[in-house]
This record gives structure tokens, sequence and C-alpha cells, in this order.
């Protein structure tokens, strides 16, 4: 028996989780509607994988959302050398 009477946290029981489709291209477009307008989620963080390649030090996946309502997950290759260069 719960004491207090604050809502639960976390996903309702019996939600599904929702399916992301990744997306590498620049700039990025909805496989759905072919638009590159597109939100961030709020709230989330990115996934961050390291790669140790010529052209970029790590993929970064952002959960995005399109006008039309898909949801994308979008890689970006992103590096860090390029800036440890700058003085």
């Amino acid at each position: 028996m719960r004491l207090s009477m604050a809502p639960k946290k976390g996903r309702p029981k019996g939600s599904r989780t929702r399916e992301y489709v990744v997306v590498r291209e620049r700039p990025p477009k909805c496989p759905s509607c072919g638009s590159t307008n597109r939100k961030v989620v709020e709230g989330r963080a990115p996934e961050i994988m390291d790669y140790a390649t010529a052209e970029y030090d790590r993929i970064v996946r952002r959960l995005m959302v399109c006008e039309c309502g898909q949801h994308l997950k979008v890689a970006f290759e992103e590096s860090e050398s390029k800036n440890k260069n700058l003085i």
C-alpha cells in the first residue's frame, strides 16, 4: 500500500516502447515526408559513441521529432580535434 498520493514515475504499465528511425544524411531528412524541419526531444540525453577515425572522433545520436510527427534518431558525426587545435 502506498502512503503518499504522488503519481508514479516512469512509463505507464502496458505502454509500448517508441520506435525511432535512424537517419544518417546531411541535413537529415524525414523518411515519411522528406522535410528537414525537426525539433530535439527535450529531457533526453544524446547517445555518444566514441570512435577514432580520420574524419571524426565520435557519433552523437539525438532524438528528434519531425513536423509531421515522425520520431527520428539523428546521428551527427562530431570532431573534437578541430576545436583542440584552435588556440
